[in-house]
């Protein structure tokens, strides 16, 4: 699409030009860590914990254990999604993991890493945790709604 210097207003959430047509609906969202950058106008929050990033993918969340914790997802080290588990079989870390893997949030897609710590209070960690990095940041992480 050719912008016109003239009509160009600048993105708005999820890169839809103000003043041009609606984007092609049978094109996929971009995706990337840079698409996100640019679907929103959130500060970059680098990387806000110390444990292991792993590749957000089937293969490396398949090692993650099947107890109660609380995960971290990045998308250029930029932590995006705080969440947490209370490690019963539908909601252990490695479940939530793959359930956020193959669902259909397109802000927690753009992820491209996670870390996990292992915690027998995993939600109430999750909520402390959201509670810090508001605190912190005076927002919650992008994918986050409510603490």
């Amino acid at each position: 699409m050719h912008l016109n210097q003239q009509n160009y207003f600048p993105p708005t959430p999820y890169g839809i030009q103000v003043g041009f047509p609606p984007p092609d609906p049978y094109n996929a969202p971009d995706l990337t860590c840079h698409g996100l950058e640019t679907m929103t106008r959130h500060l970059k929050r680098r990387v806000w914990t110390e444990q292991m990033q792993y590749d957000f993918i089937e293969k490396k969340i398949l090692r993650v254990p099947k107890k109660a914790g609380v995960y971290f997802l990045f998308c250029d080290s930029e932590l995006i999604y705080i969440g947490g588990s209370d490690g019963t079989r539908t909601s252990n870390i490695q479940s939530r993991l793959l359930a956020h893997l193959n669902g259909n949030d397109i802000c927690i897609l753009a992820a491209d890493q996670f870390s996990y710590k292992v915690n027998p209070r995993g939600k109430d960690l999750e909520k402390a945790l959201l509670k810090q990095y508001k605190q912190d940041y005076r927002q919650l992480p992008l994918c986050n709604d409510v603490i």
